[in-house]
């Protein structure tokens, strides 16, 4: 892969991982419903928060429906929010990373990363950085992120369905239990 076609599949790469932000923050939407506090908090809260309080939230929000089968469906959408937080950890190694282009003689090389890692030798941190890594192609990672995204709606979809017209789902809504 040379440097430029690395560097556009990076972008391309981000640009999906924003596409699945943004799914997120619309799922937490359908959820919270008009509850102002609840809609500010995707814009306010940082990926993995914002991942954990999808997660916590729709779990109760399904106790709140009583549908049947809850504690699968639920263990089903934990495992996907776990997914998300895998993909934002891909995305922080891919983003934080150096790359550079090796090159022997003439001859034009591999493009490699180098992953930066923080340590801690004493009382001072300094980068180290990890071995050189061959990059690999970001065609999985785009895989990934679209099987999120569409198992995502496919969640999303699923709750509307439950939701009865004109209620919301959250913990904090004004519905009786």
């Amino acid at each position: 892969m040379t440097n430029g076609a690395h560097y556009r599949e990076l972008g391309k790469f981000v640009i999906q991982f924003q596409e699945l932000e943004n799914s997120l923050v619309e799922f937490f939407s359908v959820i919270a419903g008009k509850d102002y506090a609840m809609e500010i908090l995707p814009a306010e809260t940082e990926y993995p928060r914002l991942v954990k309080a999808i997660d916590a939230e729709y779990a109760v929000s399904v106790d709140r429906l009583r549908e049947p089968d809850r504690g699968e469906v639920k263990a089903r959408f934990h495992k996907l929010m776990e997914e998300c937080r895998a993909i934002g950890a891909l995305r922080n190694r891919l983003i934080r990373s150096t790359y550079a282009l090796l090159v022997r003689g003439a001859d034009v090389g591999a493009l490699v990363q180098d992953e930066a890692k923080l340590k801690c030798n004493g009382s001072s941190r300094r980068q180290a950085m990890g071995r050189d890594q061959a990059l690999e192609s970001f065609e999985p990672y785009f895989q990934r992120i679209a099987g999120v995204v569409a198992e995502l709606e496919s969640f999303r979809l699923q709750i509307t369905d439950w939701k009865p017209s004109g209620t919301e789902l959250s913990a904090r809504s004004t519905r009786p239990s």
